[in-house]
């Protein structure tokens, strides 16, 4: 079973996106990655951070579905919050203009691939992905090494009338596997009577 998840849709669109534009820019995943520094020294790797929800932790909202008709049905639309950290540095790190300049740029290259991975023939499902707020980050400013944008997204989640298991048979018996993330799945088949 492929990912159906819109805000894992989306990140794992962007990469795949950086790669083919070719541009040197770590991802990672989660609010713990976010604290971490995992460039170190002028001219460190860019980096997007992802994880769900805004800053606060709201979810997002419960809309309407949309497009009926489709299959799986849809049974609701979710609105889903999720922050993405863009930090960039430049060479020249004792300079604020060529900090807010590097970090400006990773903004604008990741805007561009959220509008191409959203608009596009090969969209994978991806919604709608609207920006709800976007501001520089300015805590823990004592030196211009580096520069953070912070951008909060709503992605439209589609919430299908499915579940997540797949069927499988084994040995004559058929039972549901959870398909999980990472690919990895668990078996729970009953006894025969």
């Amino acid at each position: 079973m492929s990912e159906v998840l819109a805000s894992h849709l989306l990140f794992d669109a962007l990469k795949a996106q950086f790669a083919v534009d070719d541009l040197t820019t770590a991802f990672a995943w989660g609010r713990k990655e976010e604290a971490k520094q995992i460039n170190q020294g002028p001219g460190g790797a860019n980096r997007i951070v992802f994880a769900p929800g805004n800053e606060t932790g709201d979810f997002g909202a419960v809309l309407a579905p949309d497009k009926p008709g489709r299959n799986p049905r849809p049974l609701a639309t979710v609105d889903e919050l999720g922050t993405f950290w863009l930090w960039a540095v430049s060479p020249d790190v004792n300079t604020e203009r060529a900090q807010d300049r590097a970090a400006r740029i990773l903004y604008d290259q990741w805007l561009r691939a959220v509008y191409l991975v959203t608009h596009t023939d090969g969209d994978a499902g991806l919604g709608p992905v609207r920006i709800v707020s976007q501001h520089w980050n300015l805590d823990k400013i004592e030196r211009s090494f580096g520069r953070e944008i912070i951008v909060v997204v709503a992605i439209a989640a589609m919430v299908p009338d499915e579940s997540f298991f797949e069927t499988t048979e084994v040995d004559g018996i058929r039972a549901n596997v959870p398909v999980l993330e990472n690919g990895v799945s668990m078996t729970i088949i009953a006894p025969t009577a």
